[in-house]
């Protein structure tokens, strides 16, 4: 529970809301809607951030120790402490404004670590994006997997 309020999930609002009317789904997390769209549901989401997608800076994640990857729930962790946890409604708004991405990120696939995802096998998955094919594309890589140095957080400058 509040996990999901300091997330932005749960507002004073929507709760009353939800309190008022039990039966009415009042709240639903940022990203559901493209999330539905690849057969995902939500877990836990991020309040979009407010960012020019030209000024977005690849954030390095690993740490002295980590052999090279680290877990996703590590991950998570740190992309909190490093102010780099973007979510998949960030990602989409980076799709959408793909040709402002500097040249140099597409050295890497971007996590977006702020939305948590699941299949519908029951396994966890974050959003991430890659370049590939002249383009920047969304993908879904296994929560439990380990992220390497070849991937990169977005952090807005």
């Amino acid at each position: 529970f509040y996990e999901q309020v300091k997330s932005g999930r749960i507002t004073r609002e929507n709760l009353q809301e939800y309190l008022r009317n039990p039966d009415r789904r009042a709240t639903q997390f940022p990203s559901e809607a493209i999330a539905a769209k690849y057969g995902y549901t939500v877990e836990a989401d991020v309040k979009p951030h407010t960012f020019d997608v030209k000024n977005v800076e690849p954030v390095p994640f690993l740490e002295k120790g980590d052999n090279g990857s680290v877990v996703g729930k590590v991950l998570r962790g740190r992309s909190i402490i490093l102010e780099a946890n973007f979510g998949l409604v960030d990602g989409q708004y980076m799709l959408d404004h793909q040709d402002e991405i500097a040249v140099a990120m597409r050295d890497y696939y971007i996590i977006l670590t702020g939305t948590l995802l699941r299949r519908s096998d029951g396994l966890l998955v974050v959003p991430c994006l890659y370049w590939g094919g002249g383009r920047w594309v969304l993908f879904f890589y296994w929560l439990a997997d380990g992220f390497d140095d070849h991937g990169r957080l977005a952090r807005g400058k």
